[in-house]
């Protein structure tokens, strides 16, 4: 009847509960269910869609299981089981996968298995080998991920966001040697990276060389900063909220293309190490809530590329030194809820976003007149703030706040031209 069809498109059909029998549309390419609510098994005679490159099955709440027949779908690159709520895991495989002539899923390149919270047991991945995309986001039952991972030479992306119950990685993760992107974010008890076989120094190339994005944010336990002489090419680098790490890797001077560091919440670092003076590419450094730090390296100084430098709430800072004027790329500052700080010196003329508010010991800050770019100035809060000297010379100013600046005169706002003005 349908010999010639090649999508078949059944999205948020909520009352369907009886999935069709293919034999009558054996040329289909892609198939979506997403949102079927009510379908419980996916028919058995869908292994006989040779031709079938996209199935798509988000959001199918009452699927239970999939057919050993998805293992025949030979065409498969795109498979989509995210939502999918009460799978708990994947159909075995028929046989020995590892004497097969050809993978079984060997075309497969997206596997997304987002939030499926019955998960329990990750696939084999010997019967997709050529998987470039790998998504277990939110899959807080899942414990472990299966060693053949380290099979998966194509692999570009992977993702273990919020997997609260993946204690750990396998040693074969260093064999991902495509990887671009490893997010660990929110998987809470992981205390580390696995330990590298070998001396990775003695490598030819570098374990992870292709690594560009590595996020470890709010992993609670996370204690150990992991070597980075195996994953030289980062780009993106995430420890927000690590809160039990206590040090930076001294290697961290070899991310040359490094350009965003985040260290926000890392409420066990005592200090920035010296060595991020070697960190010539970075444009983004936040450092958020290090409430240990009291005042800021000269490693600094260096970061000529630095667009962007957040210190909020670092409660113990007394000090923004001086030589900050010289970073001339910088754009943003923020040092808003820094309680100590009573004075903040000249700022570079590259500046176009000022954040100091709750800086309640604020009382002096440097000639502004030279901001010729700045357009945002927040001062909510600085009770102690007498004078902003300069501030009328600011011609590109658009929104200025002063809320709870009782000790500014009445007469400073005379001369401002600003489109925003919030002083109550």
């Amino acid at each position: 009847l349908f010999g010639k069809l090649k999508v078949l498109k059944l999205d948020g059909c909520e009352n369907l509960t009886i999935c069709p029998n293919f034999m009558s549309m054996p040329h289909l390419e892609k198939l979506y269910f997403n949102g079927c609510v009510k379908m419980t098994e996916l028919h058995p005679s869908i292994g006989l869609l040779k031709n079938l490159t996209h199935l798509e099955l988000c959001d199918c709440t009452l699927l239970k299981e999939l057919p050993e027949e998805i293992y025949e779908l030979t065409s498969l690159e795109e498979l989509d089981l995210s939502e999918c709520s009460h799978i708990t895991t994947f159909p075995s495989v028929l046989g020995d996968s590892k004497s097969l002539e050809q993978p079984l899923l060997g075309k497969l390149k997206i596997l997304y298995l987002c939030s499926c919270e019955g998960l329990t047991s990750c696939p084999d991945f010997m019967s997709m080998p050529h998987l470039e995309r790998l998504n277990f986001e939110s899959c807080e039952n899942l414990s472990e991920l299966h060693p053949s991972v380290g099979h998966l030479k194509s692999l570009t992306h992977l993702y273990l966001t919020s997997c609260h119950s993946l204690k750990e990685l396998p040693q074969e993760i260093w064999q991902l040697t495509s990887l671009e992107a490893l997010d660990l974010s929110y998987c809470s008890q992981i205390t580390a990276l696995p330990s590298q076989v070998g001396d990775s120094k003695s490598l030819k190339l570098p374990l992870l060389g292709k690594l560009e994005h590595l996020s470890l944010n709010y992993c609670d336990n996370f204690t150990i900063c992991p070597n980075f002489t195996s994953m030289p090419q980062l780009e993106i680098l995430g420890f927000s909220s690590c809160e039990k790490m206590g040090e930076l890797h001294p290697s961290i001077w070899l991310l040359k293309n490094l350009t965003d560091l985040d260290l926000s919440n890392c409420k066990s670092l005592k200090e920035l190490p010296p060595e991020l003076s070697q960190l010539t590419s970075l444009k983004r450094l936040t450092v958020d809530d290090l409430y240990q730090i009291i005042v800021l390296p000269e490693s600094i100084r260096h970061l000529k590329q630095l667009n962007y430098l957040s210190l909020k709430e670092c409660s113990s800072l007394i000090d923004v030194p001086k030589y900050i004027a010289s970073l001339d790329q910088l754009e943003n500052l923020i040092v808003a809820g820094c309680e100590q700080l009573k004075f903040l010196p000249q700022l570079p003329p590259s500046l176009t976003f000022l954040d100091a508010s709750d800086c309640y010991q604020l009382e002096i800050i440097a000639e502004v007149s030279h901001l010729e770019g700045l357009q945002v100035l927040d001062l909510s809060g600085c009770k102690r703030l007498v004078d902003v000297p300069g501030i009328e010379q600011l011609k590109c100013l658009k929104k200025l706040k002063l809320r709870g600046c009782g000790s500014l005169h009445v007469s400073f706002l005379e001369g401002l031209q600003v489109s925003d003005i919030f002083k109550n």
